[in-house]
């Protein structure tokens, strides 16, 4: 009895903690100069088309579970957009990965 509540305990406790997990990956292509490192993420904008004349400096793909909040996505990318030094985010692109999981990948934009 006691080695199923022992298995019972791990399964539950490998089945919960696997809901949170994400992998996030960057590829910056162009550096930008003098960028600000310490830039809130709060005025990363995030577009769904850019009107503006702008470079793609890069990308970035957030594997996570397709049910995630899409605030909390957007949160960290444009955390790590604004390390990079971009002004926005957009382009966003998701596609599946296993039955769960899926990738979304947004292009990381300055502006001229």
């Amino acid at each position: 009895m006691k080695q199923h509540l022992t298995i019972f305990l791990l399964i539950t406790l490998l089945t919960c903690s696997s809901c949170s997990i994400y992998s996030l990956d960057s590829d910056q292509q162009l550096v930008v100069p003098n960028r600000d490192e310490t830039r809130d993420p709060q005025t990363i904008e995030v577009l769904e088309t850019v009107t503006r004349p702008h470079k793609v400096i890069g990308t970035i793909v957030i594997n996570t579970e397709r049910n995630e909040d899409m605030d909390s996505i957007y949160w960290r990318m444009k955390k790590e957009a604004s390390v990079m030094g971009g002004d926005a985010i957009t382009n966003l692109r998701i596609s599946p990965n296993k039955r769960i999981r899926a990738n979304f990948t947004v292009d990381i934009i300055t502006y001229e």
